[in-house]
């Protein structure tokens, strides 16, 4: 991860953890989540989302009965469920 990106995931921290508690998950074999507020809803934080890393978040999220799911997006993706850091 480089140094922009780096910047960009603290970013998102910081605003995120102003709404309550934060924390991530991560199984042995799959990418972790990047943050869950509040034991509710995941945050997946990436420079240009993909399809698979909305379906992967999706299915990790209803696995563990989260309320919902949000991948953060510093780039423009036209996909559901993708918001920008800036609407956080």
């Amino acid at each position: 991860m480089g140094f922009e990106n780096t910047l960009f995931v603290n970013s998102i921290f910081q605003n995120l953890r102003q709404k309550g508690e934060l924390n991530y998950f991560q199984r042995k074999r799959e990418p972790e989540i990047d943050f869950i507020l509040k034991r509710e809803i995941a945050y997946e934080v990436k420079a240009t989302p993909h399809l698979s890393d909305i379906k992967r978040l999706e299915r990790v999220s209803n696995e563990l009965n989260l309320k919902g799911f949000q991948v953060v997006s510093k780039n423009y993706s036209e996909h559901e469920n993708v918001v920008y850091g800036f609407m956080l």
